[in-house]
């Protein structure tokens, strides 16, 4: 079983729930036509059968398995809701089509250019007058298009560039009144055909147009199948934009934070496993060499998560050219389920700041900065800054964190070349251990924590102890423990696993599996990525066996946090498809 790498985020929006909304509005817009003929609920059932069959045998035969068939529902109740008084074989005829030529052609569900209900309707126009407009103006129309708002955010500008535009339309023609916004279906095309992932283009500004001109070209036409004929032109050319990248990439204002969705108590006491005291400290700084040659001789090493040398990473910043130099202690524990960092700022305060007068004695640092999302409980000294953080996943990775605290910071650049070394808050604590304490970096905080009652402790543990003993020391009845660099990455953690350089986060749980099911091309996996790879397409080659396509997206910049999977209604593991692709890169490299 493929597990969940990051098992306390659970979405509430998914795919599935989207089109049982979607299907409950689509049933309150024929709300009146039930009224006024009873009958005419059964019709739509017997259509509502002949989809689910016909699209269940188009995937059977495609992927030679069942596949949840509820976007055949939507298809069905499209075209009923669009085509009142139309035969009954009509309607089923532009099913079969708007399932197999609309969709099942092209791969089925995910992978079609077209929207499948507008095939349909563009064929019964052909075999049957239908009467214009659709929707009879209506107060029992408003509970329908109420529901149908929310819609609007899977394509906000695409669905109301087409509003604007048939209201636009509307007002042209002097009929601009509230009969005519109902019966013209404004929110109904805006909301629920034209916001459809599969088939509309996720760059803002390009929908916004391209809705905008469906909307008033087929409001001006005046002609039944404009509408339905404009959506599939706006649909071609959503596609043609997305293939030509015109646009630019899509961005999302809001962040997205799983701190409040997974809040771990921070209120039990802290425990130590290593049952070792500290000896008393050295006195006085040595020189910088020697400092330096201590830290390499105790194996200190980037303790957020990364494991580089940290003798290395400060001879790189001794060594740049910049004429400014900036330290950043980063305690912003970037994701969301630790919590040992900020433990280790509110009661190891004070080796932490023997820590960073230990680097300040190598180095001339313009300023220090201890960056850190919620900086409550600890004291500063007044030759540090304290920057604070805004709480969102993944604020902490180093090149988001420098570009945030030093803005000039080159931002191709390796920040210690540019003479700015980030050091993680723990890794700073251990290097006052390793310089005035002599202590090797063979012991480290962690986070352990209980994900179902969502508390977790700080833990200090060894290097090398196996993690089903140290979780087990914790929470006794520990059965499936996870382990990663915090609880974004995690997995499931095999019978011999370790507590290594790159362990900060040990948790017990429910085990807990990727849906895996087909992608609606929503883009939100791109949207929130934090540095706008083209997530999407990216899975999209690796899945079609494309590595070398997928390799000319540059998946090398991938932070691996872990978001892309996160976030995604269908329940699809991205990121490791991502890792694939970054996977494959280091591989060719490594040949060449």
């Amino acid at each position: 079983m493929t597990v969940n790498t990051f098992p306390l985020i659970k979405t509430k929006l998914s795919n599935e729930r989207l089109m049982s909304a979607l299907l409950l509005v689509l049933l309150l817009y024929n709300l009146p036509r039930f009224l006024k003929a009873p009958g005419d609920i059964l019709t739509l059932l017997l259509l509502l059968v002949v989809g689910l069959f016909l699209d269940a045998g188009a995937h059977y035969m495609l992927f030679k398995r069942p596949v949840c068939a509820v976007s055949a529902a939507v298809t069905a109740l499209i075209l009923f809701t669009l085509s009142p008084g139309a035969p009954f074989w009509a309607e089923c005829a532009a099913l079969a089509a708007a399932l197999i030529i609309g969709k099942a052609i092209w791969g089925g569900t995910g992978k079609n250019p077209l929207n499948p209900a507008m095939v349909g309707l563009a064929l019964l126009f052909i075999l049957t007058p239908l009467k214009s407009p659709a929707f009879e103006p209506s107060w029992y129309l408003l509970p329908a298009v109420l529901l149908s708002l929310p819609f609007l955010f899977i394509r906000p500008l695409a669905g109301l560039g087409i509003i604007a535009g048939m209201l636009s339309a509307l007002l042209i023609g002097r009929i601009l009144t509230v009969e005519a916004v109902l019966a013209a279906g404004v929110f109904f095309w805006g909301c629920l055909v034209m916001t459809d992932p599969v088939t509309t283009t996720a760059k803002p500004a390009v929908g916004l147009i391209i809705g905008f001109l469906a909307g008033i070209l087929a409001g001006l036409a005046g002609q039944p199948a404009a509408m339905p004929i404009g959506i599939l032109v706006s649909n071609l050319l959503s596609h043609l934009t997305d293939w030509l990248d015109i646009g630019g990439t899509v961005k999302l204002r809001k962040k997205f934070s799983g701190r409040q969705k997974i809040i771990i108590s921070t209120e039990l006491p802290y425990i130590d496993l290593t049952g070792e005291d500290d000896p008393a400290p050295s006195a006085g700084l040595p020189s910088s060499s020697e400092i330096l040659r201590r830290i390499e001789i105790s194996g200190v090493f980037g303790m957020g998560g990364a494991a580089f040398p940290a003798a290395e990473k400060i001879k790189a910043v001794m060594e740049s050219k910049s004429r400014d130099k900036h330290l950043i202690v980063n305690a912003v524990e970037c994701d969301p389920g630790l919590l040992h960092d900020k433990w280790l700022l509110i009661n190891r305060g004070d080796e932490i700041m023997r820590g960073i007068e230990i680097l300040a004695s190598c180095i001339p640092f313009k300023t220090v900065t201890v960056a850190a999302k919620n900086p409550v409980g600890f004291h500063l000294p007044e030759t540090v800054k304290l920057h604070q953080v805004r709480d969102y996943y993944p604020a902490g990775a180093e090149k988001l964190l420098v570009r945030e605290v030093v803005g000039d910071a080159p931002a191709e650049c390796v920040p210690a070349e540019a003479g700015i070394l980030v050091l993680n808050v723990q890794t700073v604590y251990t290097i006052s251990k390793a310089v005035l304490w002599h202590r090797a970096a063979d012991r480290r905080f962690i986070t352990v924590a209980d994900l179902d009652r969502r508390i977790g402790r700080a833990v200090r543990v060894r290097l090398g102890d196996g993690v089903y003993e140290t979780a087990r020391k914790i929470l006794p009845v520990a059965v499936n423990v996870y382990t990663g660099g915090g609880i974004m990455n995690a997995c499931l953690a095999d019978d011999g696993a370790v507590i290594g350089e790159k362990t900060n986060f040990l948790a017990v749980g429910r085990i807990t599996a990727f849906r895996e099911a087909l992608c609606s091309q929503c883009n939100f996996c791109s949207a929130y990525c934090p540095v706008t790879l083209h997530v999407r397409e990216i899975a999209h080659y690796i899945d079609d066996n494309k590595q070398d396509k997928a390799a000319l997206l540059h998946p090398e910049n991938c932070l691996e946090c872990g978001l892309c999977s996160a976030i995604c209604p269908a329940g699809r593991d991205q990121a490791r498809r991502v890792k694939t692709a970054k996977k494959h890169i280091a591989n060719a490299n490594t040949i060449c």
